[in-house]
């Protein structure tokens, strides 16, 4: 069931590929915001830990991680005892709850692999815009070009609709997961759908709710769309 390769020296072997515990989005992300030393880290969606490893490497001084898929949390515990984090804490729950609620602030706010698995993302980026002043994202958009040359993306694709939050308007394309729902290893949303932002809409939406400054990186399609 495991996405993630462990890192090389761990000495544990998973079935998971993908080198997420070695990520360069997050490597890229240090760099360009300054690094993690110090600094509290929100993390949404953590999927199997990878990426709290790594911002507990980079001295972070604080990573609240919250996760609503069970077998997701449990393998983030189990990589948290393996990797020895200890700056880290695991919630189990829907982090758009804990976002409306908390009052708490952070430096940074990773969404890595959040958005597109969201009925109202934009409800989401304004609530990020409240807890910190600094935000990292990797979200796949909808391109409609791009989707229909992908014949396996095209066809979970729906309707779409014009939607305004707080003053923003945009368009969101539902999407649907269809069989991936019955698959122990499913990590997307807690809904059978979820609602895609455009490249265009997903920029807007930053800047709306107040960050000015973004720098891109990593902005070409991958197996599951752009």
């Amino acid at each position: 069931e495991w996405s993630s390769e462990f890192p090389r020296g761990s000495g544990v072997s998973v079935s998971g590929r993908m080198p997420l515990f070695e990520d360069p989005r997050v490597e890229w992300a240090s760099g360009v915001l300054g690094g993690f030393e110090g600094k509290r880290v929100l993390e949404l969606g953590p999927l199997e830990g990878a990426h709290a490893y790594m911002l507990e490497k980079g001295d972070a001084s604080h990573v609240l991680s919250i996760e609503a898929n069970k077998r997701a949390f449990m393998k983030c515990l189990i990589a948290k005892e393996i990797n020895r984090l200890t700056r880290t804490k695991y919630m189990l729950g829907d982090f758009v709850k804990y976002l409306k609620a908390t009052d708490e602030a952070f430096d940074i706010t990773f969404a890595c692999g959040v958005l597109y698995h969201l009925l109202n993302p934009a409800e989401v980026i304004e609530h990020i815009s409240r807890v910190s002043n600094s935000v990292f994202i990797w979200a796949l958009y909808y391109d409609e070009a791009v989707v229909n040359e992908m014949p396996s993306v095209k066809k979970t694709m729906g309707d779409s609709k014009r939607i305004s939050h707080h003053g923003f308007e945009h368009i969101l394309h539902e999407h649907y997961y269809q069989d991936s729902l019955s698959v122990p290893s499913f990590c997307g949303g807690a809904n059978p759908n979820s609602f895609w932002m455009t490249r265009e809409g997903l920029l807007g939406c930053l800047k709306h709710f107040g960050f000015k400054k973004l720098s891109i990186e990593f902005d070409k399609p991958v197996p599951g769309g752009p």
